[in-house]
């Protein structure tokens, strides 16, 4: 995990190149992009490693920014239940969530 925050990191930094006395921009696009909802690592998909940040998240030994709500039931706190939740939508199980609230890997309409 300490090289995906570095890497974290990196990806919001712009880079400015001098070549031939004019400067190009070049930037990296940050991970946080993701639409997806539960997409708390930023990576682009739902996976054992959302699970695993919620749970770090819960325990306290996790301290960088997560990308995406980790409240993924909607019950207004991020606790176990949501990694569970997450380790059940990962394997296609069913799950609770408090509605409204959007499905687990869904499209979010809105940061």
């Amino acid at each position: 995990m300490k090289r995906a925050a570095v890497l974290s990191i990196i990806a919001v930094l712009t880079l400015a190149v001098a070549s031939a006395g004019d400067v190009q921009h070049v930037s990296a696009h940050h991970p946080c992009g993701s639409p997806i909802f539960g997409d708390v690592s930023g990576n682009g998909v739902i996976d054992p490693i959302d699970a695993d940040i919620i749970k770090r998240l819960v325990k306290g030994d996790f301290l960088h920014v997560v990308c995406g709500p980790a409240d993924v039931d909607c019950d207004w706190d991020v606790d176990m239940r949501d990694a569970s939740a997450m380790k059940k939508a990962i394997k296609g199980a069913k799950y609770k969530q408090n509605e409204p609230c959007p499905d687990i890997g869904s499209l979010r309409t809105s940061p």
